[in-house]
């Protein structure tokens, strides 16, 4: 097993398939399964997003909230989203559903194979001001009336998806821009930086000089400064990150688990086995079977 690619296993692993879930609301909703879009949530089954339950999107979404607060954890990173605010996943986030309160009401549509701006391609929360917001609702509702349309016109859907994605992507770019340039935490930047690094190379890199270098510091000052802003080393993050793409790729999947272990940078199923014991006290056996009950 040593000599095969580990990118080549790990693209090849079964992934969950979320598109059961979106496909279900879009025959709830009488809408083709190319298009998931929901303009009512009581429209959408409450098995969509399980609580408590890492998964890793085939797809991006775009959630505009509209009453009441949602907490997700998206790619290791909290996000609390409230009325008027518009989350965006891109397509291969890992989310987590943390919870909502009761008076939590959305708005949703899915997309796939389209392109995102800079300002969107990591998880985003926006703040949509009137008359953005009644914009954006514009395009949600002009894409419930191409619902009526038979055959379904997905060149125009994607058009109007498009022009909902660039429209929030202005203001985005505008958040973040302010976020660089306020009187902000060094830490808090260097934190969110490190994250983003480790979401794109965590399965593969694991040890902390690599970390470090990306960033242009010592591993012991980048250990230093994480350790002080979040409460958690850096090898903490590093565990946490691995422990989370080994739960989705349990989660509902059929990979052995000797593939799993190897595309995550274990040589044997057993060291495997024990990291993942030692950090959920559960071994992966017993996360899968338990995850299938429920």
């Amino acid at each position: 097993m040593a000599n095969r690619d580990r990118n080549t296993v790990f693209s090849t692993l079964t992934m969950p398939d979320n598109h059961v879930e979106l496909n279900a609301i879009s025959v709830f909703n009488h809408i083709a399964p190319e298009l998931v879009l929901i303009t009512d949530s009581e429209q959408a089954p409450v098995s969509w997003v399980p609580v408590g339950q890492p998964m890793m999107t085939n797809e991006g979404r775009v959630l505009v909230i509209t009453g009441g607060s949602i907490d997700y954890e998206i790619n290791l990173l909290p996000f609390h989203a409230t009325c008027g605010q518009v989350l965006v996943f891109p397509i291969g986030a890992i989310i987590e559903l943390k919870g909502y309160s009761d008076d939590f009401q959305f708005k949703c549509f899915v997309f796939r194979d389209m392109p995102l701006p800079d300002s969107l391609r990591n998880p985003v929360l926006v703040d949509a001001a009137e008359p953005q917001r009644e914009r954006l609702d514009g395009y949600l509702q002009s894409l419930l009336l191409l619902t009526k349309e038979h055959p379904l016109n997905m060149d125009a859907v994607r058009h109007l998806q498009q022009a909902f994605i660039a429209d929030l992507a202005v203001t985005a770019a505008k958040q973040a821009d302010e976020w660089q340039h306020r009187k902000g935490d060094y830490r808090e930047r260097l934190f969110i930086r490190f994250i983003e690094l480790l979401n794109q190379h965590g399965t593969n890199e694991h040890a902390i000089p690599f970390y470090a270098n990306q960033l242009c510091l010592s591993p012991n000052r980048l250990s230093a400064v994480i350790k002080e802003y979040s409460g958690q080393t850096v090898m903490q993050w590093i565990n946490r990150r691995l422990v989370l793409q080994a739960k989705v790729l349990l989660r509902g999947g059929t990979a052995p688990i000797g593939d799993i272990a190897f595309a995550l940078g274990f040589d044997e199923q057993g060291a495997f086995a024990r990291f993942f014991k030692r950090e959920t006290g559960m071994t992966p056996t017993e996360y899968r079977n338990k995850e299938e009950e429920t």
